[in-house]
C-alpha cells in the first residue's frame, strides 16, 4: 500500500497557501516519488491548477499528514476554489495516531517522533 505523506506550508488566518510539498511513500517508509510546488511563484498557475495537479499525482492514496492544519488548509483550498471534494482519499492524523499508539497520549512534536522511531530528515530533491 502506498500512502501521501502531505505538508502545506500556509497560513490557516487568511487560507494562503505558500508550498504544497509530499511524499508517496510505501509501508516501510522508503520514498517513491515527491511532489513540490510553491503556487504563487509557479506563474501562470493559480490554485486551481495546482490543487489539479496535486490530484492528478495523489491518485486514492490515503494522505497523512501531521497535526489538523494541514487538513484543515487542504480542505479550505478544495471548497474555496470550487473544486470536487469527492476524489479526497482518506486522510489520517499522523500525530494523533503516534501520540495514542507510541506516545502515551503525550503531545509529541514531529522531531520527536522521528528521534523515537529512529527516522533521519531526508532532503527531497527537486
Amino acid at each position: 500500500m502506498e500512502y501521501i505523506v502531505l505538508n502545506l506550508e500556509g497560513n490557516r488566518m487568511n487560507g494562503k497557501v505558500m508550498q504544497i510539498g509530499a511524499a508517496r511513500v510505501d509501508e516501510k517508509l522508503d520514498v517513491l516519488d515527491t511532489f513540490q510546488m510553491k503556487p504563487e511563484q509557479t506563474a501562470p498557475m493559480d490554485m486551481t491548477d495546482a490543487m489539479e495537479k496535486f490530484r492528478l499525482w495523489c491518485g486514492d492514496a490515503p494522505l497523512v499528514t501531521w497535526g489538523q492544519d494541514d487538513i484543515w488548509l487542504l480542505e479550505y483550498l478544495i471548497s474555496e476554489n470550487g473544486l470536487n471534494m469527492d476524489w479526497m482519499p482518506e486522510i489520517f492524523d499522523g500525530r494523533e495516531i503516534f501520540e495514542e499508539q507510541v506516545s502515551g497520549h503525550r503531545q509529541a512534536d514531529l522531531n520527536y517522533a522521528m528521534m523515537v522511531l529512529g527516522m533521519k530528515p531526508r532532503a527531497v530533491k527537486n
